[in-house]
Order: C-alpha cells, then structure tokens, then sequence
C-alpha cells in the first residue's frame, strides 16, 4: 500500500482528557500551534498539510474569535460523522472535516476546573448573562484545551487524513471540469465518489469481488485514467487481469499490517473520508445494509453548549485589534468592552496593548462608541496608558519610524541622550526618557523599559561634563556641581546624574550623602506612613530640632499639643501644683505661648510640608528654662548659656513641663506627658548601721560608656547593680534596681569626661552596640539567687575590665616591644661600649609578649563572665523593650551638631532627621554612622504599649 499520508495507529482511541486540561489562568503559555486552514473549493484543496496558528495563547477569547484564530482548528469548520461495520477512525472522538482535509478531534469536557483570579470573576459578575463566554487555550500535545472562564470546557485537535489530499484534489478537479451533458461538475464528483466509497466499503466488509475498469457504471461514474489511478495506487489496490482478460481493480489483502495497523482500518478511514466529502458536495450514498455508509453533519455548537455569532469580516488593522481584545468581526459594543476587561484582568501584562486596540477600534467607529469611548477614558485616566497619538509622537522624538526594531530603538535613543546631556536642558532629556517609556509600554517591551530607566551617563562621560579629571578627590567634584549648577539652573538634574555616576564608580559615600541632602527627599518617608517633615535649622538650636522631632512622633504629645492649639487656653485663678510646686501666674501664661507656637508647628507638619522653621520665640521658649530668666539677664544671654549649660534631658524636662503647664489652662482631660517617661528605681544602701532603701523618679538613665566592646547592656550595668564603698566606720554596699518600667526608657551615654591632664571636656567617642530588642528583667528590683550571682558576675566583669583598661591604657606591650627593638640597635651602633644590654632587648620583648598574653586571657575571661549574665537571663522576658530612637552628635566636647534616627512607627524601617533632611536609613547606619556621628541619648519604648505611644 502506497502513497497514502501516513496514519497514525490507533492507540489514541481513548477519552482521556489531554493531559494538563486543569488550566491555571497565570501560566497558560504552549507551543507547536498546529491547525489546518480551511480550503475554499474543489479547485482549492491541493494541501492538506495544517497551518500554524500565530494567535497568542495569552488571551480569553469568545468562541467566535477562538476558532478565528486557527487554535481551535482554522474556523468553524462542518464536521461529519461518518458509521461504517468497521472503525477506522484515528481516535474515539474524531470526525471528519472535508473542509480541512482532516479528522477533528472534538469533546465536551465538564469537570475541568479553572482558577481565576478574584478581580476576572468579579468582572464576569458584572456582564449580562446574553454576552459570550470567553476561554483561554493551552497546548496539551496534541491537542488544544480551551478551558471555559465558567461554564464548559472542550478540546480540540487533528489528525492526519489516510488519502492523500493532493491525489483526491486532482481526482475531483479532473471530474469537476468536465461534467456529461445535463450534469453539473459537482455532481460529477459527487457520483464518482459514491462509487468509489461502495468500492472501499465492500473490500472492508470482507466483499474483495475485482472491479472491472472497463465495466459500464464505473467507467460512467469514475472513469479509468491518470487521476483515477493514482487514486486507487495511493489507496493501495492494484490493476490485474481477469480470467477473461478483463483490467479490473484489485483490493489489497484486509488483515495485512501497515505502520502498525490493519489495512482493513486504514481503508475504513479512507471510505470514511470520501465519504465525507460525497455528502458534502451533495450526493447521495448506496449500498446494501451490511456495507452501508452512514454520515451525519454534526452541530458543534449545540455539543459544546455554544450560542452562534453573527460573522462579519472585519479586515486590517481594526481585525487585528477586535482579536487582540479576544472578540470576533461580529461582536456588540458590550463584548468589546468586556475582552478588554477580562483579558486586561487576567493578563495584566497586556493592559497597554489591549489599550492601543481598545482605541483602535474605538477611531474606526465600528460602533456607536460611547461605551467603548467612556471605557477607554477612565483606563487611560486609571492605569496611565498611553494612547495611539502619544506613541506617535514618542516615536517621532526618537526620530523612529513605526514597527522600528529593539535595536533601531535603542540606538536612536542613546543618539539623543548623547545630544541632551551635552547641550540639553533637564526638560528635553524628560521628553527623551518618555518617549522611550511610552514606546516600551506601548510594546510591552521589558527590555526598552530597563533602559529608559537606566542610567543617562556614563562615569567617563560624567569625568567630561564636568570637566575633572579622574582623580579629583570628592570635595571638588561636588564644587564642581555647585558651580554649574549655579551657572544652569535648567541643567541640574543632568549635573546630578554625572555626580551620581561618579559616585556610583567610585563607591562614595560622601557624594551619595551630598546627593541626598539636596535631594527632593520623599525616599525619607515609609512607604506605608505620612510624610514627615524636615525642621530648619534657624541658628543656635543645638538640639531642638531632634528634640522636636522626638515629640511629634510621640502619639500622645503630638495629640495633646495639636488639641492645644485648637481648644481655649485660659490661665486658673487658682494656682496649680505641677512638678511638686506651684506654677504662677507669668510661668502659665509662658507655657501657654509655648503651647500655641509648639501647636503652629506641627499642624504645619501634618500637613506633610517639605520643612517647617520654627519660630524663635519657641526655640526660646523650649531651650530657656524660667528660672533662668529671673536672673535679669538679656534674651541673648540666655540663649548662649544653652549650648553651655544644658544637655538634652534638660531640654526635654523644660518642654514637658511646659505643656502640663499648659494643660492645667485648658479645661477637660488632662494627657500625662510626663508619665511617659517617668519611671522608679529603688535604691538600698547596707552599712554597719544597719539599710536603708528610698525610690526615686527618673525620667533616664545616664550610663558611662566603658571601654572596648560594649553592648547597651554593659553601659546600663554601670547605673544598675552594686556597688561597694570602704568608708571609716565600715564597708557600706549601694544597691540600684529598676522598681517600675517606663514606657520610653531613655537612656542617657555620658560621652563627655573631664581630662584633668588636659584641663578641659573631651568627648568619648567609642561606638555603643545598640540591641534591637532588649529585656529590663535583669534589672529589676528583687532579691533573689539570680539577682545576687548575676551582682557577683558584674563586679567579677568590672575587675576584668579595669585589668584590661590599665593594660591597654598606655599601650604597654606595644612600648616593651619598640623598647626592646631600640635597644637592640643600640647595642648593634656602639658595640663594646654599652654594657650589661646583651640580655636587656630580649626581657623587654619577653615582657611585652607576657602582657599581650595577659590581654588575651583577660578578654577571654570578660566574654565567659558576660556570657554566664547572659545565659542566666535567657529566658527572662517579662520587661521587653524595642530600639525607638537615637539621639546623634557629631562633633566635640564643646561643640558639635545633633541629629535624630528614628524607626518608622512601630515598623522596621529607620530614617534620619537631620534638620529639612529626612531620608530613609539602613538599620546599619544607625550604630555606625558613616559621618563619624556616636549615640548620645537612646530611647527604647515598653513592646506592650508600643503602637498606643509611637503609632503614627
């Protein structure tokens, strides 16, 4: 057997759903799209080889425009069914299609399920019930599965058919042009097919009878010539002699093997196909009852539950946009809008796309358009899309045509950037960057989108724009841009991404720092919080600044202040007691203004402005405490003994005592500020008269900053703990614990020191190891068998500690190391005339190994001792506490600058809040600040009531 298109063995004779038909709307990509197109007429059916469908799989389609876009099958094409004895189908569902020259595979599957996200379901929700389904297909080899967006599913494919499709297209043209007089060419065909279908039937039925060629009715009806013949061969009979020397057609032998099948089902298939196409050009089939052919036009749509649609062909470029939006030509204004709503939902890497079709369609004025028109105003409005004339004119600024390639674009892009960064202004390289944007988006182009994002200049080509040479230090490059910027105002951001390139190749923190101090500084504020607001600085301030920015995120203070400044403020005729002592008549009136001009401020700052400036009168205010003004000195006066003579804790008593002051002027409720910072320890002093114990308020804990590496922990021991004095009449033991735990605990690094040697203040400047959650249990009162070894722990960690300092302090195994080298070249120099220094540089060196020896054993003593407190306390966390805020200085003893980091609510994120510059920090910063600044008042706040007091 000959000729024939190969058949496949009919191992595919079974129901199963294809695997991979649970479709996952988020992942439906597939391959090898293959699937036939349709021929038109007799005289158009050479091929039957399928076509490659280009159609997308990422888009929900209505039924119309699925089987337009060739993924299910090319068109609706009539399928038949076709009953013989014998099956010969290549699987259990497939029907024969004479316009495709090929079996279809078709079946109804209602159990697969689609997951769809929420926003697709509320979109079908909201269509009317009369509207198309939509689906969305996925290849599952060899099929295509178009899985429902609710409602049924179905499958499709083809196979292959078993005559070959250019034989049968000869055969049938060969008939069709030359009819017998009063017939017609397709009825012709339709005749000789009968015949030859009787033929194939009855050699399936077991009827292998020769067929004379020469016989009347089958040289009326078919006909013995070349397209007749070559029917046959490719059908596998042969042409030998009767008895009485007659030609007659042979059939092959039925129970032969073939490429893995039966003859007998191969020829089945064959009298199946023309069959078809028999009935299909209108002819009638006969034959006796057992070899009858039986076929049956199928209706597709009532087997997959389909509602028909009206077809209008809709050409060109709206065509393409109508099944961009998953609708065929003959779809309503409501279906159009409903595509772009599905696919837009479920594919929302399309939307842009979907938009250009969307508007499209909309210009052709396929329609009355006001729906689409309004859908397409409030989409552009919405997601910011772009519109047909936009890409456009991004297209022309690019000097691009339409259609251009990746690397057209990207090479007309770089050209104009070059342009713009040596002569352009900060405007004309905008309007470059997007239109590369909107070319990309209108593309859906990732790569084009990365670019216009990227960066504008080069390091070398920044070096050149700002005329510098390569190793410049950083100091002239930001005078550099100081200079032309003030020069070009209009270049300032093309200036700026030259420092930023050089910044980036260099790995400089200052110029990324100077970048950021005169940035727009919106990446200071949490991305899920307000803004917030930078303070100028006004002169003379010190610290205001960071003590004003600590109120205002304090919930309670910023709610009292605010209530202030809106409610009537009224001083009491009787006089109130604030503090332990009674707050006159002028003192009231003061804290009132305060008050007032505090109010001013933060209502500006919670307006979200960029930076506030606060009066002088409050910065006077809140640093001059009353009684110094009765001192009868001037305002200036006052305000320089500030930087002198008062330290933060102060600044914020003064506040805190003001805005109580405040309150008793103002009728109703009264919000203990001060409470917040209030905590008691309780002190017991043992002597040989016996103890004593007294509890104090405190509103911080001032801490010494020891040595080396030290924790919070190690700076708290200094305030808490024991500590033993030998005194006259005996050795008298002072104990100090925490008896209530404060809601901000803030604890005071008392950096600076008085270096008698010197005779001034000097500033400690080691770093303090800053605990992102710290527990307070150690240190609270009680008398227990832990409290007392953890006290035995401290005083054993403080005779290590001062060990080591006095070991280091001078840096005596360095010095008995250079001594010993000194001496050794001494003796080398004078030879026989120094005496009894032989064995001199060897002790010295000796003794400055022992000592670094000692060292050594000494910080492995003092890491055991801290890691026993630790181990003794592991599991105590009744007192928690969480790091809120960091008062920073840089600078020295006497003078120096403040700044403030604080984390962003009750989140994880850190900013810094250095005057108008407020920008987001890594948590890294906040201990090592890259500008040299040291911790100087830290503040933990209570973890069970941290959102009621720093919730923004």
């Amino acid at each position: 057997m000959g000729g024939g298109a190969a058949i496949e063995p009919k191992a595919g004779k079974q129901d199963d759903i294809p695997h991979g038909m649970e479709c996952d709307t988020a992942n439906n990509a597939a391959t090898d799209d293959t699937n036939a197109a349709a021929p038109a007429s007799i005289a158009n059916t050479a091929s039957t080889a399928s076509t490659a469908s280009t159609a997308t799989r990422e888009c929900a389609r209505t039924p119309g425009a699925l089987f337009a876009s060739g993924l299910a099958f090319a068109g609706l094409p009539r399928i038949y069914e076709v009953e013989l004895p014998v099956d010969g189908r290549p699987h259990s569902k497939a029907r024969y299609s004479p316009t495709l020259r090929e079996w279809c595979v078709i079946w109804r599957v209602d159990d697969a399920p689609m997951r769809m996200p929420e926003d697709v379901k509320e979109v079908l929700s909201e269509a009317p019930a009369e509207l198309q389904k939509f689906y969305v297909s996925a290849r599952s080899e060899p099929y295509e599965v178009h899985t429902a967006l609710g409602g049924t599913s179905f499958v499709t494919g083809t196979l292959p058919a078993a005559v070959d499709g250019a034989v049968l297209t000869a055969f049938m043209a060969a008939r069709e042009g030359n009819p017998r007089p009063g017939s017609t060419g397709r009825a012709e065909v339709a005749q000789a097919l009968a015949l030859v279908v009787r033929m194939l039937a009855n050699a399936v039925a077991g009827d292998a009878r020769p067929v004379p060629v020469g016989g009347k009715r089958f040289a009326q009806r078919v006909g013995w010539e070349a397209t007749s013949r070559a029917l046959f061969e490719a059908l596998g009979w042969r042409v030998g002699e009767l008895e009485d020397g007659r030609a007659a057609l042979h059939a092959p032998g039925m129970e032969e093997i073939e490429a893995g099948e039966r003859v007998r089902e191969r020829m089945a298939r064959a009298c199946a196909e023309l069959a078809a196409h028999c009935v299909e050009l209108g002819g009638a089939l006969d034959g006796e009852a057992e070899t009858a052919v039986r076929v049956r036009l199928c209706d597709v749509l009532a087997e997959l539950e389909l509602r028909p649609w009206e077809e209008r062909s809709v050409e060109g470029a709206v065509g393409a946009a109508l099944g961009a939006l998953g609708v065929h030509g003959g779809a309503s204004e409501a279906e159009v809008c409903l595509g772009y709503r599905v696919n837009a939902a479920l594919f929302p890497e399309r939307i842009q796309e979907l938009f250009l079709a969307l508007e499209t369609v909309h210009a052709a004025k396929v329609y009355a358009n006001e729906e689409i028109a309004l859908l397409a105003a409030v989409e552009k409005s919405h997601h910011g899309l772009y519109a047909q004339a936009e890409v456009r004119e991004a297209e022309r600024e690019l000097g691009i045509a339409r259609g251009a390639g990746r690397e057209e674009v990207l090479g007309a892009y770089e050209e104009r950037l070059g342009r713009e960064m040596r002569a352009g202004t900060d405007e004309t390289l905008k309007t470059v960057q997007t239109a590369l944007r909107t070319v990309a988006q209108s593309r859906g182009d990732a790569a084009l989108a990365e670019r216009a994002e990227g960066a504008v200049i080069s390091a070398s080509g920044a070096y050149e724009l700002l005329q510098l040479g390569q190793d410049i230090d950083d100091g002239l490059v930001e005078v550099a841009f100081g200079v032309y910027a003030a020069e070009t105002p209009e270049r300032r951001e093309i200036l700026r991404a030259a420092v930023r390139a050089i910044a980036d190749a260099r790995g400089s923190t200052y110029l990324a720092r100077m970048l950021a101090d005169e940035d727009g500084r919106d990446a200071g504020h949490a991305a899920d919080g307000p803004r917030r607001s930078g303070i100028n600085n006004i002169g003379n301030t010190c610290y205001l600044n960071s003590v004003l920015q600590y109120f205002y995120s304090i919930r309670a203070i910023r709610g009292l202040v605010l209530g202030l400044v809106e409610g009537e403020l009224a001083v009491p005729a009787d006089a109130p007691t604030i503090g332990g002592r009674e707050v006159g008549v002028e003192e009231l009136e003061r804290a009132c203004r305060f008050a007032r001009l505090l109010g001013e401020l933060f209502s500006e700052m919670r307006e979200g402005a960029e930076a506030v400036t606060p009066s002088k009168e409050l910065a006077y205010l809140a640093l001059v405490p009353r009684e110094w003004e009765r001192g009868g000195q001037e305002e200036g006066a006052l305000m320089g003994l500030v930087t002198t003579q008062q330290d933060v804790s102060e600044c914020l008593d003064n506040m805190v005592f003001q805005l109580e002051a405040a309150q008793a002027c103002m009728p109703g409720g009264r919000v203990d500020a001060n409470g917040l910072f209030v905590g008691k320890t309780r002190q017991r002093v043992r002597g040989p008269d016996g103890e004593t114990e007294k509890t104090e308020e405190i509103k911080s804990v001032p801490v010494t900053l020891l040595p080396g590496d030290a924790d919070v922990y190690d700076a708290l021991d200094t305030y808490f703990g024991a500590e033993t004095v030998a005194t006259e009449t005996g050795t008298v033991e002072r104990r100090v614990a925490l008896a209530e735990a404060p809601a901000l605990l803030q604890v005071h690094v008392q950096r600076v020191q008085y270096d008698r040697d010197a005779g001034q203040a000097v500033k400690e400047k080691g770093a303090l190891r800053l605990e992102d959650e710290m527990y307070m249990d150690r240190y609270m009162d009680g008398d227990d068998e832990k409290r007392q070894r953890t006290a035995a722990l401290r005083a054993e960690i403080v005779r290590v500690r001062g060990a080591l300092a006095a070991l280091r302090a001078d840096d005596v195994a360095r010095a008995c190391e250079e001594l010993g080298d000194a001496v050794e070249a001494l003796r080398e120099t004078l030879g026989d005339q120094v005496e009894d220094v032989a064995g001199a540089a060897g002790a010295l060196r000796a003794e400055g190994a022992a000592v670094r020896a000692e060292i050594a054993a000494l910080e492995i003593e003092l890491a055991r001792l801290r890691t026993e407190v630790d181990g003794l306390w592991i599991g105590e966390r009744g007192v928690a506490y969480r790091l809120a805020r960091v008062f920073m200085h840089r600078g020295e003893a006497t003078h120096g600058h403040y700044f403030l980091y604080e984390r962003a609510g009750v989140g994880s994120e850190w900013r810094v809040l250095n005057d108008r510059e407020v920008r987001r920090v890594g948590r890294g910063e906040v201990e090592r600040d890259p500008t040299g600044a040291t911790s100087y008042l830290v503040v933990y706040v209570r973890e069970d009531v941290e959102e009621e007091v720093l919730g923004e």
